[in-house]
């Protein structure tokens, strides 16, 4: 996984997720929030935690502490055009100077 600085949030692909996904050492170090509500019933990625946008300001401590050890955590919802990034940088805002965060 490409190392950046704390404060940026990038845009990763779908494919680059799946590659992290496949791989056990990254997938060890990444945890993937589905921001989703009730659309995420359609389906959703194998492990990822499900924390809806409604409810994340809530969880954020509790993602926080959940989170200490992963060098990436990636926030996705429908398109990752709004929730997915909206969530990262909420998240950021409560974050740990020694992770790394990445949206998809």
């Amino acid at each position: 996984m490409e190392s950046l600085p704390v404060d940026t949030v990038t845009y990763i692909t779908a494919s680059q997720l799946s590659g992290w996904l496949r791989d056990a050492s990254t997938r060890a170090s990444c945890h993937v929030v589905d921001v989703r509500q009730e659309d995420r019933e359609a389906g959703w990625i194998k492990g990822s935690e499900n924390v809806p946008i409604d409810r994340l300001d809530e969880q954020l401590e509790w993602l926080l502490g959940q989170n200490r050890q992963k060098s990436a955590i990636v926030f996705h919802c429908m398109y990752s055009q709004v929730r997915g990034p909206k969530a990262a940088m909420r998240f950021l805002s409560h974050c740990n100077k020694d992770t790394r965060y990445y949206r998809c």
